[in-house]
C-alpha cells in the first residue's frame, strides 16, 4: 500500500524526486540529491547536525552519533578515527564546519562499505519490502546490521528504552518526517 501511495505521489511530483531515487538510494555515496536529503535527515536526527555533539550517557558522538567502536572501522577505511573529528563544544564555528565537512565525508564511507551492501543484501532476501531505502538506512543506522536484520524479521527492538533511546518506530517515523514522507506515511502507524 505504502508503495502504491509513493508511486501516485511521485508521478504527481507531490515529491520533487523520482520513484526511482525515492526507493533506491545510489550504491556510492555520490551526492545526490535524494543522498544529500537522506543523510542530512540523519544528522538532524541524530544531533540536529552538529558536529560537536556528544551523548552524555554513551561514547556517541557528531553530527550522525557514532560510538567509539567504530573508530577501527573509520581508521581502515580513512585513516582518520571517528572520535578524533568531534571539535570540542567550544570551538569556533568555522572549525566545527570543517569537522562536519570531514564527518560527512565518514559517513559516506560508512554508507558506501557497511549500509548500502546490507540494504542490497535485505532487499535481496525480499525482507523489509515496505520500506524505502532512506527508511532503511534509518534502522540499519540506528540499530546496527545484525539489531536491523532482528527488527525486519522480528518486530524486536533490542535497544529501546536503553542509553535514553526511544523505539526504533519513532526513529523511522522521524526519518520520514525529515525525509518528508510524513503526508503519506505518518498517518499508516508503525509496522
Amino acid at each position: 500500500m505504502k508503495r502504491l501511495i509513493m508511486a501516485l505521489l511521485v508521478s504527481q511530483g507531490a515529491l520533487g524526486a523520482t520513484r526511482s531515487e525515492i526507493d533506491r538510494l545510489p550504491s556510492r555515496a555520490d551526492e545526490s540529491k535524494v543522498f544529500l536529503q537522506m543523510r542530512n535527515s540523519i544528522a538532524f536526527i541524530e544531533s540536529r547536525g552538529d558536529p560537536s555533539a556528544r551523548n552524555q550517557k554513551t561514547s556517541a558522538s557528531g553530527k550522525y552519533q557514532f560510538i567509539k567502536s567504530w573508530d577501527r572501522f573509520f581508521l581502515r577505511y580513512s585513516g582518520k578515527s571517528w572520535t578524533a573529528q568531534v571539535p570540542s563544544r567550544k570551538a569556533p564555528q568555522a572549525t566545527k564546519f570543517r569537522f562536519g565537512q570531514i564527518q560527512d565525508q565518514l559517513f559516506n564511507r560508512y554508507f558506501e562499505i557497511v549500509v548500502s551492501p546490507w540494504i542490497q543484501n535485505v532487499r535481496k532476501q525480499r525482507i523489509g519490502e515496505t520500506y524505502t531505502d532512506p527508511e532503511l538506512v534509518a534502522i540499519v543506522h540506528r540499530q546496527g546490521t545484525k539489531g536491523a536484520y532482528l527488527y525486519l524479521t522480528k518486530g524486536h527492538d533490542p535497544y529501546a528504552g536503553k542509553y535514553g533511546n526511544r523505539h526504533v518506530s519513532k526513529h523511522i517515523l522521524a526519518m520520514r518526517k525529515a525525509m518528508r514522507f510524513e503526508n503519506y506515511l505518518s498517518h499508516m502507524g508503525d509496522q
